[in-house]
């Protein structure tokens, strides 16, 4: 049995921690002794209750889209044994910044027989300080008492209020400078590596310059003058022959590639 707060006979309940407000219907009584979780229990049956829950979203769990807040929704109910199909489809309305849906299910079975009902309602939506959150509402009555209790949980569950401010938009945007920067990271990475391979292709890689260079007919890379063999293959330098008269040809250096300076 839950202990019972000094507020039982209390209509309206705000809950500062939490972030929510509610109107608790005349006999009933309310535990926040959990840190997460308020209890509503109708002290006259205290098998009839009503539990509302704050979860935060994990940053890799966020919602950031309708089709994201399907799955979570349909996930949820998963879990709680919620079946979901063409006759019983995910009730749900997103307003406000706010998505709110609900269901009704059977909990417990006795020799074939629903001893339990309960009614789901849950509210998802971005605070200004704990982000994206969850408030989930779950009511709780036997089953031949689910129908008359049903009109106080109705109270309880319709007047359910997030306190804490809300912000416009339920799905958190996305972070366009990161993917700005990596836009620009790639950007510059092509260009570099495209002009590089234009330079060591062009017959003038360096314009002006270009007589102080040899290309290597090997691997294609542009080498200085003073190097008699190519930096990328290790390949030597080709003997280029001056036309008869002219002299020595163009290479007069005898360095190994243990000498090499280039």
């Amino acid at each position: 049995m839950v202990s019972l707060s000094s507020t039982s006979i209390a209509e309206n309940y705000f809950s500062q921690k939490l972030g929510f407000f509610v109107i608790a219907p005349d006999g009933w009584g309310i535990d926040s002794s959990a840190a997460d979780e308020i209890v509503l229990t109708d002290s006259r049956d205290n098998s009839t209750y009503v539990s509302i829950k704050k979860y935060r979203i994990e940053e890799d769990k966020q919602i950031g889209s309708e089709a994201d807040l399907l799955q979570a929704i349909e996930g949820l109910y998963r879990n709680l044994g919620i079946k979901v199909d063409s006759s019983n489809r995910i009730k749900y309305a997103v307003s406000d910044g706010k998505a709110v849906f609900e269901a009704e299910f059977a909990d417990r079975y006795q020799a074939g027989k629903v001893t339990n009902r309960k009614y789901l309602n849950g509210t998802i939506c971005r605070t200004s300080d704990d982000g994206q959150v969850l408030f989930l509402m779950i009511a709780s009555a036997p089953e031949d008492m689910y129908g008359a209790a049903f009109q106080e949980i109705s109270v309880i569950s319709k007047s359910f209020h997030v306190t804490a401010q809300i912000m416009p938009n339920l799905y958190p945007r996305t972070n366009m400078v990161k993917f700005l920067l990596i836009f620009i990271v790639i950007a510059l990475s092509i260009f570099f590596f495209t002009r590089n391979r234009k330079i060591q292709r062009s017959s003038n890689p360096l314009g002006r310059d270009s007589s102080n260079f040899w290309r290597c007919t090997n691997c294609g890379r542009v080498n200085h003058n003073d190097a008699r063999f190519c930096h990328r293959c290790g390949a030597e330098r080709p003997i280029i022959h001056l036309p008869r008269g002219g002299g020595h040809s163009s290479i007069n250096s005898t360095n190994t590639p243990e000498h090499d300076k280039g």
